[in-house]
């Protein structure tokens, strides 16, 4: 029985913190997509249906709570794990959105890579 490779939607505006998670997923066996801003992950997630969205929230052309509470609005992606990367984890309106919806919420400047690749793997597990 052929098992379902993972997929995970890095959407992320900064080209270096996208390549260095994607090359971590990929060491794991994970298949990696990327995406460099709102607009172009939600055409991506459409069309990927990945098993999880890691995703910024201050990006260029759309916001990252747009590109969630889009995503939200089809059938198939209320139920995606939804890993939100940002330096505005202490925001209390961010904390307050990620809290009522159940996103995971990680600060990029505090996480460590391997800390996050180990969470990436346990929401697609």
């Amino acid at each position: 029985m052929k098992t379902h490779q993972k997929k995970v939607l890095i959407v992320e505006d900064d080209e270096s913190i996208r390549k260095i998670i994607g090359i971590e997923l990929k060491k794991e066996g994970i298949e990696v997509h990327e995406a460099i801003n709102g607009e172009q992950g939600l055409a991506m997630l459409e069309d990927l249906h990945p098993d999880l969205l890691l995703v910024d929230v201050i990006m260029p052309r759309m916001h990252g709570m747009d590109l969630i509470h889009k995503l939200r609005e089809a059938e198939w992606g209320r139920k995606l794990p939804v890993i939100i990367l940002t330096n505005f984890a202490d925001d209390p309106k961010v904390r307050e959105i990620v809290a009522e919806a159940g996103y995971t919420l990680i600060k990029k400047a505090s996480v460590k890579l391997q800390e996050l690749i180990q969470i990436v793997i346990s929401k697609l597990a």
